[in-house]
């Protein structure tokens, strides 16, 4: 059994192995490798951001930093060498287009090569870690954008989760909720969206979960309602995943070698 993460966009995935410990499933795109890229295919960096602009250096979407051409013929150049764009001359009578290449070139009659997609500004292609599963070991999985770990890092978050559990929180949105307060009470400002996926090994302790930590903060106020009716206590020892989505997040450029400070 494995555990497989492939990371593209602009959030990262951590999971609580052997007694809570943090084993990071990814790592933020922010090095040397991802500006020489961007360079290379003819951008820059600028504040932490693809020419000025986008805060992601990986991604499927944001075609405006991307070769149309390689977007309307998919990931060919990746395996069949480096593609062209077609010319006037290929375009024309005689000759006709070589292997690789497309309609459309850029018209002054020169072959142009094409960026692969690997090679674009933004790249579509993820970072790929694959980690064994151990049944005996694994307690969860979180997943969550940069608004939760711009306030926290991967070890302190296993904890606060692993702590939401201990107190008896069997609802996994719940749970996830309340990652969200906790960092917006550490003075998060940016957006924040969250995923909690549970291994049958991770046990719920005895308490009263997120709604008692509720009351607890509210006082003699009482507990604020919570969002989407009851608890779902169905199957709790079966891995469950649930999501809540806070807006649309995003993340400033990084790449695995930017290992973060905790690890």
């Amino acid at each position: 059994m494995w555990i497989v993460c492939a990371n593209a966009g602009d959030s990262r995935a951590v999971y609580s192995r052997s007694s809570h410990r943090a084993v990071p499933l990814s790592y933020d795109h922010n090095d040397e490798d991802e500006e020489r890229r961007i360079r290379e295919a003819g951008g820059y960096v600028s504040g932490g951001r693809v020419e000025g602009d986008l805060a992601v250096s990986r991604g499927l979407g944001d075609y405006r930093f991307k070769d149309l051409d390689v977007v309307t013929t998919g990931s060919s150049g990746e395996t069949g060498g480096a593609a062209r764009r077609s010319t006037k001359r290929e375009q024309g009578g005689g000759g006709g287009g070589g292997k690789n290449a497309v309609s459309g070139g850029d018209g002054d009659g020169d072959d142009v090569p094409m960026l692969r997609p690997s090679e674009q500004k933004v790249s579509p292609i993820p970072d790929i870690i694959i980690q064994n599963r151990d049944p005996d070991e694994d307690g969860f999985i979180v997943i969550a954008c940069d608004g939760i770990w711009d306030v926290q890092t991967n070890q302190e978050c296993i904890k606060m989760v692993a702590d939401i559990f201990a107190e008896g929180e069997r609802d996994l949105g719940l749970v996830c909720e309340e990652v969200l307060d906790l960092c917006l009470k550490k003075g998060s400002k940016d957006n924040m969206t969250a995923a909690v996926i549970k291994f049958p090994k991770q046990t719920i302790g005895k308490g009263g979960g997120v709604l008692a930590r509720r009351e607890s903060r509210c006082g003699a106020g009482g507990a604020p309602t919570r969002s989407g009716g009851g608890r779902d206590n169905n199957n709790e020892e079966q891995g469950q995943v649930q999501l809540r989505r806070v807006s649309n997040p995003y993340i400033p450029p990084a790449h695995r070698k930017g290992r973060e400070k905790d690890q």
